[in-house]
């Protein structure tokens, strides 16, 4: 009976602890959460469903609107919480929806109401009006380009220098500055170089950026703020037309801090930009000036060389007949006080010259040569048309001088030279007398003992071939084979050496897991990896961006799905404050990412 008493008061309180610990039934309900309703062109403004207690996570849908790019994540973010008071446990199960609202032109937007599914019950949401304005650069950012010296003739090279100051980003929340790279990595990948394309693409290639220092911003020195960082990339130009030199060619495009936010995760603790607005610059104008070649006084084989010059001459053979080719190696040596481009310097005129002209058969097409530093070499074939003729003539290579401003020209030296007459041959030098042709006869010789100089006997019956065997076929390819061999992985060795893109794309899957374990944000550990595989700069890659890349380079839709998630999870985090975007998950998310594109051979 004791033990009968003991056993109902255990289940009584059995039953009261879990009446207790009950959660509470609450109705489900949805809100809309809107941080701003004023954003930038081209920047995304999160908009938050928040759905509370719903059983079923349905996910809402926004209704499409002109000119606005709406994107919801692809998972929710889901908190629960846990409450006790006077001992009675309630629990909140909240889950949030957050959409990415971009607008493509300035202007006010109007997302109509829309209904939100909970279990089966619809609630709906107000009108939402945004407001989009057009992100100017102001003082943040300013671009110029100029040009050394500033007036130049066609043809001549003159110095670019493209000068970038960018305000740097100071948090009063947080206390800190963002860095010169830092700012720099908020370049965005779009922007338009101009000129200086080449020049960015080597350092990208090279995993490098430009430096950028501290400096004053001209005309700002008054001011107390007047301090940015200065970026300068410097290049030769040719301009190909007269005129002033196109400076709208060149747009910088950069995604300016707006706030930062604090990462808290087991692997980083550091600050991350939460949110941004693009902001562009162009110069105004390039203070270059291209001027017109002067007419007076050019040669007539002038052949559009700019600077100045040395020309010389060799030839191979000296000793022909005519019509024999003779071949010409013309090399001319660059020595301007600026370098010119000798890619695009053309060869001397020939056929134009009179000094060849009367007594040689010169080719008219154009030649190509080759270039090997300041010097190019072309080659060219001429026959002497009659005997007689002793040397080469000096043969000119005019150029216009831009510092003297007048055409000047450099002679070859005359080369010695032997032509002799043709040989005639007759048909009575290959037809005799008889209509025959005469063929020497063979003379005969006395060999010394008769007919026993003949010698015979049973080692002539002897068998002296050889017989070829495996062993003896081998012997004789192992040469050969090991001299092909050696020779082909030493040209895979030198390519792989001169191949940038190619060393970006071994080192890429090293380079990722080593900045995951350091600690670095997954999201950018991803991108730069992405970038490093198809040789993109890896500054202000996108989500997006990057996805369209590697589809078109031939990844399978449902790999790009599952980088897509995991980059979307970042995006969230980011967005929604939905803590670390560096924790053990993601981490091990972001390896799997890695390991299933390293099987995958981009197009």
């Amino acid at each position: 009976m004791t033990r009968m008493k003991h056993l109902g008061m255990l289940l009584g309180l059995a039953t009261a602890m879990f009446i207790g610990l009950a959660p509470d039934a609450f109705a489900a309900d949805a809100s809309m959460q809107v941080p701003r309703k004023e954003g930038f062109v081209g920047s995304a403004l999160p908009i938050r469903i928040i759905v509370t207690d719903a059983v079923n996570d349905v996910a809402p849908d926004m209704p499409p609107v002109q000119d606005l790019a709406i994107e919801r994540m692809a998972s929710p973010m889901v908190s629960t919480s846990f409450q006790s008071i006077n001992g009675r446990t309630s629990q909140r199960r909240e889950t949030t929806w957050t959409f990415l609202v971009t607008a493509t032109k300035a202007g006010n937007y109007t997302i109509p109401p829309f209904d939100v599914d909970i279990d089966g019950k619809l609630f709906r949401t107000s009108a939402l009006n945004l407001v989009f304005v057009k992100s100017e650069a102001n003082d943040l950012l300013r671009v110029e380009v100029e040009g050394n010296p500033e007036t130049i003739f066609l043809g001549e090279s003159t110095s670019l220098t493209l000068k970038i100051w960018i305000k740097p980003y100071r948090d009063t929340q947080y206390g800190t500055e963002l860095s010169a790279l830092d700012m720099w990595n908020l370049v965005r990948q779009g922007s338009q170089w101009g000129p200086f394309s080449a020049a960015l693409e080597d350092m990208q290639a090279q995993r490098q950026a430009p430096r950028g220092r501290l400096v004053t911003v001209p005309g700002n020195e008054e001011e107390e703020h007047g301090l940015a960082y200065l970026y300068e990339v410097h290049v030769d130009d040719w301009p190909d037309r007269i005129g002033t030199i196109d400076a709208g060619a060149v747009r910088i495009d950069v995604q300016y801090p707006l706030s930062l936010t604090r990462s808290r995760g087991f692997f980083s603790s550091g600050l991350s930009i939460e949110e941004t607005r693009p902001i562009s610059a162009s110069p105004r104008q390039v203070d270059v000036t291209v001027k017109p070649l002067p007419t007076e006084g050019q040669p007539d084989w002038f052949s559009g060389a700019v600077g100045r010059f040395v020309f010389d001459i060799t030839a191979s053979p000296t000793d022909v007949a005519v019509g024999d080719p003779i071949t010409l190696q013309m090399v001319v040596r660059d020595q301007g006080r600026r370098p010119a481009n000798m890619d695009l310097l053309q060869s001397p005129n020939l056929a134009r010259m009179p000094e060849l002209e009367e007594s040689f058969r010169v080719p008219r097409e154009q030649l190509g040569g080759t270039v090997e530093g300041r010097t190019k070499v072309f080659t060219q074939t001429i026959r002497a048309e009659h005997d007689g003729l002793q040397e080469i003539p000096a043969l000119p290579f005019s150029f216009f001088d831009p510092v003297s401003r007048t055409y000047e020209t450099s002679w070859s030296r005359p080369i010695p030279l032997t032509v002799s007459s043709a040989a005639s041959v007759t048909t009575r030098d290959v037809v005799g007398n008889s209509g025959l042709a005469q063929a020497a006869p063979d003379e005969l010789r006395n060999v010394a003992g008769g007919i026993l100089a003949n010698y015979t006997g049973p080692a002539l019956l002897e068998d002296r071939s050889v017989n070829f065997s495996w062993w003896l076929l081998l012997l004789l390819a192992l040469p050969p084979l090991a001299v092909i061999g050696t020779a082909g992985i030493r040209k895979r060795l030198d390519q792989l050496q001169g191949d940038s893109a190619r060393t970006r794309e071994r080192a890429a899957r090293r380079n990722a897991l080593a900045s995951l374990e350091e600690g670095v944000d997954v999201a950018t550990v991803l991108t730069t990896y992405i970038a490093d595989r198809l040789n993109l700069a890896a500054a202000g890659l996108t989500r997006t961006e990057a996805l369209e890349q590697l589809l078109a380079s031939g990844l399978n839709p449902e790999q790009a799905e599952q980088l897509d998630h995991v980059l979307c999870e970042c995006e969230q985090r980011q967005y929604t404050g939905g803590g670390s975007s560096h924790d053990d998950e993601l981490v091990h998310s972001a390896r799997k990412c890695i390991d299933a594109l390293e099987g995958v051979r981009f197009q």
